[in-house]
């Protein structure tokens, strides 16, 4: 959702990505904060992609829920085959 364009259309731009990555824990991390629960929907192909979320829930006491999509989904982004191949191979859970 941070790089949606005005006309609703994704567009990757790698020089956002770590602000995005930030945004979204500061915002995942606020919500906690304020009694809610929270949904991370993220690409983390690997694990210490996710481990500032569980060290934050852990701080919280709250629990942690991991879901990992094993099937073969449509990109909503167009990601190249190739890069999405090369997750592929690199995922750790």
């Amino acid at each position: 959702m941070f790089m949606i364009d005005n006309q609703g259309r994704y567009k990757f731009d790698r020089d956002k990505l770590k602000y995005c990555h930030d945004t979204c824990f500061e915002n995942a991390i606020a919500t906690l904060k304020d009694g809610y629960n929270v949904i991370v929907s993220n690409t983390f192909v690997k694990r210490w992609e996710m481990e500032r979320y569980r060290i934050a829930a852990e701080e919280l006491n709250i629990p942690v829920i991991e879901i990992v999509c094993k099937g073969r989904f449509k990109s909503t982004h167009n990601v190249p085959a190739e890069t999405v191949h090369r997750m592929e191979r690199e995922f750790e859970f």
